[in-house]
């Protein structure tokens, strides 16, 4: 007897687990400040300041080792690129420190204005 096609419901009864299991993990995103027209991190309110957002990563339980991070900086002055790059060069440096990377695992780039997030100055 031949098996003929199964339902998406069956199929998500059978095979449910093994399907949810085979999904690479989502990109987490977090968001930190700096200082206006700065490469330094912006102290903010307790809890939310760059430094307590790097901390936190870096005490997040990983269910899956990551492989990679990408910090990405922005920044909305006219030497926009430059100044990004070196935020997200100083991330990296951040996590290379408080997750005993290696910098080769963390790829940075600085997307300018074009980065969603970007200061206002």
């Amino acid at each position: 007897m031949a098996a003929g096609p199964i339902t998406e419901q069956e199929a998500r009864r059978a095979f449910g687990a093994a399907r949810s299991d085979a999904q690479p993990a989502r990109p987490t995103s977090f968001i930190l400040y700096f200082l206006e027209a700065r490469d330094e991190a912006d102290p903010g309110l307790a809890g939310s300041s760059s430094a307590a957002i790097i901390d936190e990563i870096a005490r997040r339980p990983h269910r899956r080792s990551w492989s990679s991070a990408t910090p990405t900086g922005s920044a909305r002055v006219p030497y926009n690129d430059t100044l990004s790059l070196r935020r997200a060069e100083r991330v990296r440096d951040e996590l290379v420190k408080v997750l005993a990377s290696r910098p080769e695992r963390i790829r940075v780039a600085g997307a300018g204005a074009r980065a969603a997030g970007g200061d206002a100055g």
